[in-house]
């Protein structure tokens, strides 16, 4: 009797022996292929920019060809079915840079936050990925061009787009607001910076060549306020979108407006004062009891808050 159950412990015993090795040889299996498929952090190497630059020279050799027709309009190329794979993959591409290009630029906030601060600096930027501030900022400009014409010039349903890449419903039009938002903050940031490093006299054109700015006075150039109404009329028939969208473009618009009552009201206000004076000064702006969402609701993805 006590053979029997010392047979039976022993038998036990050895049975979790074997599970254990097991465990662990998948363990190192596991590892093993780990490492063997593990796929590097991603970085914009030189040959990786060229390619870039030589696939956004052949779009905008296509759209040039559209807008210089005789006979069409853009909106006859954009929405004929021939031409429906190609407007696809190419806002397939869009989509995938949009918000990379956003952060190697800065960031929507932090140039929100230097463009309306008194001192108008923006902190050191580094380079995201391996993309550098100033190759960012002139893919920003073509990115927002071919948006101009594939998105708002389309009446193109983006559903089959936004399935294929699991976003949720009006997911790429956000995108587009997010990247009219940057594009527009940047040029009053550049605008301003401008204005104060040539004495008050505005630039017509600024480094990309992608943003004209006429009037340093403005808020916002015609070219950015074309934009936004674009956005918020894209989707007017979905009453849930066009209502983020219509909040999030009066938000962005509120703050603008708060430091450019304040430099009206307060123009001599120094303007060299140290970094950290100019974002702790805007924050109160930002939080202004004239303004009353959150921020968060214009720079993250509300695909929550948008149903």
């Amino acid at each position: 009797m006590k053979s029997g159950r010392a047979r039976a412990r022993r038998a036990r015993s050895e049975e979790q022996q074997q599970q254990q090795q097991a465990a662990a040889q998948r363990r190192r299996l596991a590892a093993r292929a780990d490492q063997m498929f593990r796929i590097p952090e991603f970085k914009w190497s030189a040959v990786h920019q060229r390619l870039l630059t030589d696939l956004l020279v052949a779009l905008e050799a296509d759209m040039l060809v559209w807008r210089s027709h005789s006979t069409k309009s853009v909106m006859d190329f954009v929405n004929n079915n021939e031409n429906i794979i190609f407007v696809h993959n190419t806002i397939h591409l869009i989509s995938q840079m949009i918000d990379n290009v956003i952060i190697a630029c800065g960031g929507i906030l932090p140039l929100l936050s230097a463009a309306t601060s008194p001192s108008v600096e923006l902190e050191n930027q580094e380079a995201s990925q391996g993309m550098s501030p100033e190759t960012a900022l002139s893919v920003l400009g073509r990115l927002v061009s071919l948006v101009d014409v594939l998105v708002f010039a389309s009446a193109l349903n983006f559903s089959e787009v936004e399935a294929e890449k699991n976003m949720s419903p009006g997911g790429l039009v956000r995108q587009c607001l997010r990247l009219v938002c940057c594009v527009a903050v940047r040029s009053c940031l550049d605008c301003r910076q401008r204005q104060r490093d040539r004495g008050g006299k505005a630039q017509e054109t600024l480094p990309n060549g992608a943003v004209v700015c006429k009037d340093a006075e403005r808020l916002l150039q015609d070219v950015d306020i074309n934009r936004l109404r674009a956005v918020v009329f894209r989707d007017v028939d979905d009453s849930k979108q066009g209502q983020f969208l219509a909040l999030a473009v009066v938000y962005f618009i509120s703050v603008l407006m708060v430091s450019k009552y304040r430099d009206t009201l307060e123009p001599q206000r120094e303007t060299g004062r140290p970094t950290n004076q100019s974002e702790a000064s805007v924050r109160p702006e930002l939080n202004s009891p004239c303004i009353t969402v959150e921020p968060d609701l214009l720079f993250s993805d509300p695909s929550v808050k948008a149903h």
